[in-house]
């Protein structure tokens, strides 16, 4: 394949103390890359869709998504389109990774008492959105525009993106390490499927949660039975798909309630059929969080 593309280095320097870091901004129609043992990094897609094989799974982003892949996976990217794609490729330093991933979450007081060994990063490769209720989603939302933006950044600039990037990762990788952990799966890989196939269907219901969304057409889209569906589902979130649903459209109507909409608007505006209903339920709602918060 005759690769047609525009690669921009955003930033490639070796970070005093921390070692190499490097941030590509990318514009593509025909592109093919191997890569073996590939660096610890972050890919995301601005315009169009690239597709990905890593290791033996099979990932595409389309607009507005990424992927997190961890370091030694054996990578195969492909991008081919009419129109240009247009992506950024963020490689941290490891060494810095390495050494918030292990800080991470441990009281100091532990890390002062006990010989500090800056252990091997595992992280569980997954595609998200920008829009992903997740820390690292956030806080990317956050920081592309500025990345893409023509002002000048200095070495304290990078620093401070890439030591940010790797507290949200590390915040991120505990909460999910958590929740493999409680999954009643014996195979790591399993769990890390059923994760990425629950999570696919969260962000589904983000997307449309003032929509009519049924058991079945959340099942299918995990690829999984209603019943293997709603155990997965529970065991990862702690609430079955309708009380999640319930709870985002209970969230919006709180602020709805704020701006003075009446209760049939709100129940208009989330998509919910009895305004009558909805009022207690958010009675109950703003009852429970004024006690729990």
């Amino acid at each position: 394949m005759n690769q047609q593309c525009f690669i921009n280095v955003l930033h490639h320097q070796v970070l005093e103390d921390w070692g190499e870091s490097n941030c590509v901004e990318s514009s593509v129609t025909l592109f093919e890359k191997k890569e073996s043992n590939a660096p610890l990094s972050i890919k995301l897609v601005i315009k169009g869709a690239e597709r990905y094989k890593v290791s033996d799974s099979y990932y595409k982003l389309d607009q507005g998504e990424f992927i997190i892949i961890g370091q030694g996976q054996q990578i195969e990217t492909t991008v081919k389109s009419k129109e240009p794609t247009n992506g950024v490729c963020i490689y941290p330093p490891i060494s810095m990774i390495q050494d918030v991933f292990n800080g991470f979450g441990k009281p100091l007081e532990k890390q002062l008492t006990q010989e500090f060994n800056n252990e091997s990063v595992y992280l569980t490769t997954s595609k998200y959105r920008l829009l992903s209720p997740i820390a690292t989603s956030k806080f990317l939302n956050q920081y592309i525009p500025m990345l893409l933006n023509q002002s000048e950044k200095d070495d304290n600039w990078w620093h401070a993106f890439y030591l940010k990037l790797a507290e949200h990762l590390a915040y991120d990788q505990q909460e999910i390490k958590l929740i493999l952990g409680q999954l009643e799966v014996a195979k790591k890989h399993t769990k890390e499927e059923l994760y990425r196939r629950i999570s696919k269907t969260r962000d589904y219901i983000h997307d449309h949660k003032f929509e009519s969304i049924d058991l079945q057409e959340l099942a299918q889209l995990s690829s999984l039975s209603k019943y293997h569906f709603l155990r997965s589902f529970k065991a990862i979130y702690k609430q079955s798909p309708y009380q999640y649903i319930l709870n985002l459209k209970l969230k919006e109507a709180k602020k709805l309630l704020q701006q003075d909409y009446t209760y049939q608007e709100i129940a208009n505006e989330i998509g919910y059929s009895d305004a009558k209903n909805l009022r207690k339920k958010l009675r109950s709602y703003l009852t429970f969080y004024k006690h729990s918060g």
